[in-house]
């Protein structure tokens, strides 16, 4: 089913991107969250960037297959397939920083300068921010398509960095929003295996699995071209008329991509807000969330320009009409978002900008009535980077009230927007946060949400399953952190909630 059934510039004081030399994510494509809290009084300088190596280019293929889809452009803070940076939970306690914690001097390096304060390191990039000037890998091919060879960068963005040197510069659109990024290779083959699978009478699910689970998106474009190219029909019409139910859904949503995806959730969620449709299964709000919020700047607008090719009206103005159901600072949250105004996460740390953004929260009230102060720190949400808020969170634990580690970033967010006519901008700027913090934890959170209790919302677990495989280098983050919050196996937990094909495909795209 459809899982809707279910800025103004950055304040004052924004860092702008700077073309500069500048720190930069470490590996993969997500953000673990290993940079802490400093302990109280503690003082340091920015520890440095770690480096690392792209894996290999991909070897020639055997005679007969298509050429092996390399990777992504190289550039040195990824790690091979299946290795991932270590996990940690949330702030230890004070004292108890595991080795490199901020403020604490790394071997090799002079003390800091006395006076300086220390903040946590960048971590890794949101859903579609990969480190400036490249497309991240898509590692953990399991038995699948190997990923893309090297893009050549765009005019105006950073190629690949030399010698492992990270590239200044605004992120690019993630695989799969740019269309003039076509994959190379042959999916002729690929395309004959699909319609042998839908047969005269009888539909080979299993090869519909095997083939489908395995291209990433720019791999799955070609075959949606191929398929029409080769077989004259279109894909996604040939799979809505074959397969139905969650099993023929999640299909569909895999043969989509993430873009039109994305879109069309946007579209539905925006179609249920304006009719108030209190009636169905998801509140609007957290599709929004899902799609828009903590979206690098060329995501946010390539997601704009194909809603408009698509639904031939501006998703701004689509959004102003729903302020019956998604009004105030919610609706300003998002507003933001959409002016693609979001500080990059390659913008060196500014500590003066640091400590004011955490003096706004640690002085906002519970509770917190509409005005300027609201209404700053909603700004302060939708265009800092996950890297700013994390320097934040840094800053907020060597104050007083939070000092003892009882009381945190997470915890004061909920404290300000604790109203009950404030829940749909609690829930956003909690997404924004917790993401921000431990973007793996969110994912697994995610996900829990979605079998939790009687019932499974399908819809939702469909739309945030196939998310993750199109990050397939983080899925093995989030199933350790799905284990470590919910002591569970992810897989086991789908597998129990689900059933057939549908169960059977699920599994498939979380194996890799």
């Amino acid at each position: 089913m459809d899982p809707s059934q279910q800025q103004q510039n950055p304040p004052a004081g924004t860092p702008q991107q700077q073309q500069q030399q500048q720190q930069q994510p470490p590996p993969g494509y997500g953000y673990p969250p290993y940079g802490q809290a400093p302990p109280p009084g503690a003082h340091g300088q920015y520890p440095p960037a770690p480096q690392g190596h792209a894996p290999p280019q991909g070897q020639a293929p055997p005679q007969g297959q298509y050429p092996p889809q390399g990777q992504y452009a190289p550039q040195g803070y990824y790690p091979p397939p299946g290795q991932y940076p270590p996990q940690a939970g949330y702030y230890p306690p004070p004292g108890q920083y595991p080795p490199g914690a901020p403020g604490e001097v790394a071997r090799g390096h002079a003390p800091p300068p006395a006076g300086q304060q220390p903040y946590p390191p960048p971590q890794q990039q949101p859903y579609g921010a990969p480190p400036p000037g490249q497309y991240p890998p898509a590692a953990g091919y399991l038995g699948g398509y190997p990923p893309q060879p090297g893009y050549a960068p765009q005019p105006g963005y950073g190629g690949a960095p030399i010698a492992g040197i990270p590239t200044p510069g605004p992120a690019l659109p993630s695989p799969g929003y740019d269309a003039s990024h076509i994959a190379t290779g042959d999916m002729s083959e690929e395309a004959r295996k699909i319609k042998k699978a839908f047969g005269s009478f009888n539909t080979d699910e299993a090869k519909l699995i095997q083939v489908l689970s395995k291209p990433d998106a720019v791999q799955m474009a070609l075959l949606r071209k191929t398929y029409r190219h080769d077989i004259g029909k279109n894909l996604e019409d040939v799979l809505a008329e074959k397969v139905k139910r969650d099993f023929g859904d999640t299909l569909l949503t895999l043969v989509r991509g993430p873009l039109q995806n994305d879109i069309r959730y946007l579209h539905n969620a925006l179609q249920a807000a304006t009719a108030a449709a209190a009636s169905t299964p998801t509140s609007p709000s957290i599709l929004l969330n899902d799609v828009l919020l903590r979206r690098s700047n060329a995501d946010i607008n390539a997601i704009k320009t194909a809603f408009k090719e698509t639904y031939k009206s501006d998703l701004s103005n689509r959004l102003t009409s729903c302020q019956q159901d998604i009004r105030g600072p919610h609706h300003t949250l998002f507003a933001q978002t959409l002016k693609a105004n979001r500080m990059e996460e390659s913008t060196p740390l500014n500590p003066t900008l640091i400590e004011s953004d955490a003096s706004k929260f640690d002085n906002a009230p519970k509770n917190i009535d509409p005005g300027t102060q609201e209404t700053e720190l909603v700004e302060l949400l939708a265009n800092r980077s996950d890297t700013h808020l994390r320097a934040v969170a840094a800053a907020l634990a060597t104050r007083p009230t939070f000092s003892n580690g009882t009381f945190t970033f997470e915890k004061k967010v909920k404290a300000i927007w604790a109203r009950a006519d404030r829940k749909g901008m609690r829930h956003s700027a909690l997404h924004i946060v917790r993401g921000a913090l431990d973007s793996a934890g969110l994912d697994a959170r995610l996900l829990y949400k979605c079998m939790k209790g009687l019932g499974t919302r399908d819809s939702l677990l469909i739309a945030r399953v196939v998310k993750l495989h199109w990050q397939r280098a983080r899925i093995g983050e989030v199933k350790a952190a799905y284990r470590r919050r919910y002591d569970k196996n992810l897989v086991d937990v789908v597998e129990k909630e689900t059933s057939g094909d549908y169960e059977k495909l699920l599994v498939a795209l979380l194996e890799g």
